[in-house]
């Protein structure tokens, strides 16, 4: 009886837990995460992740204000580092820093505007190289995003840039850039409302790295004089793209 009694009171005590641990994740979501991390069975940067989900709150709550045709810069960090007012006034900036092609991919269902954009220029993908996907990958979900804009707006994708790859500790890495490219460059031909654009050879040194002249110093973001080269490319393809929407998309 006494055993009988004991089985009750830890079956109760272990609802009662669960219930409780239910409660505090309902309301600090990031206690899941945080256990991990302090039990050393994950690696993810606490500070990234509410940066990143603020970023995308933010960019949620400010879709829902848009009113007019928008040119839409969607992408990591050198989208968001970018003056996209520079390159034309009705430019709304949708970069978020540490972002990745399935970062993105699982956003653009937020945005939207994409319904209305006059064009959507996608910049993505260095991320995932640098945390170990393969060119393959990337090239995929790359593709796979593009597909998901283009039956309501024309997409321009910027090719990845290329590194210094001693910086960053990598090999190998502006060959599977290359590689990259070209098979996006093959894709951009299959329809007229996609285009390519890149400054890759322009911001290469003699040895096939990103110059120092155009990084900040660490070997992967763009500096201003690298970032003006990059405004006056999307300008000028912007300008052919727009050249181009004289008929509806069906």
């Amino acid at each position: 009886m006494l055993l009988k009694n004991n089985k009750k009171a830890l079956l109760a005590l272990y609802l009662i837990f669960i219930h409780v641990l239910v409660i505090l994740c309902f309301v600090y979501p990031e206690l899941p995460v945080k256990a991990g991390h302090k039990l050393g069975l994950t690696s993810i940067d606490l500070s990234m992740q509410r940066f990143y989900l603020r970023m995308k709150s933010y960019y949620f709550r400010q879709d829902k204000a848009l009113t007019k045709e928008a040119i839409l810069f969607i992408g990591d960090s050198h989208i968001q580092g970018l003056p996209v007012l520079e390159i034309t006034n009705n430019g709304v900036n949708y970069g978020i820093g540490g972002d990745t092609t399935s970062g993105v991919k699982a956003r653009l269902s937020d945005y939207q505007s994409i319904r209305s954009a006059e064009v959507v220029v996608l910049a993505i993908g260095i991320n995932d190289l640098l945390s170990g996907h393969s060119g393959e990958y990337v090239e995929n979900t790359i593709i796979q995003i593009v597909k998901s804009i283009l039956p309501k707006a024309y997409v321009l994708i910027s090719e990845i840039h290329p590194v210094d790859e001693k910086l960053l500790g990598v090999k190998g890495l502006n060959t599977t850039i290359l590689e990259i490219n070209q098979k996006l460059r093959h894709f951009c031909m299959e329809d007229e409302r996609l285009q390519c654009t890149g400054i890759g050879a322009k911001l290469m040194n003699g040895a096939g790295q990103l110059s120092s002249s155009f990084h900040i110093g660490d070997g992967l973001h763009l500096n201003s004089a690298g970032n003006k080269l990059w405004i006056e490319k999307l300008k000028i393809q912007i300008i052919k793209i727009k050249g181009r929407r004289d008929e509806p998309i069906q």
